[in-house]
């Protein structure tokens, strides 16, 4: 039997921007795998849940995403 060739999946670079009261303090860079962008900016806001930049203590900090390019991987 030959084995079947996985087709490439779509790799995104997502950019998350912080910031508060409309000054940026941080962008973080993620790298996620998804069928499409908008599953990849859900996946990376997902991931910046867990970033010490997105702090309840900080007053109206807000997150923004930015798909920034996509590239083929193969598996």
């Amino acid at each position: 039997m030959t084995p079947v060739k996985q087709p490439a999946a779509p790799r995104f670079v997502v950019e998350v921007v912080f910031s508060n009261a409309g000054t940026v303090y941080r962008t973080e860079t993620y790298a996620v795998e998804a069928a499409g962008r908008a599953e990849a900016r859900g996946i990376a806001l997902r991931r910046s849940e867990d970033s010490p930049c997105d702090d309840v203590r900080i007053l109206d900090r807000r997150r923004a995403v930015r798909v920034r390019r996509s590239v083929t991987t193969g598996r």
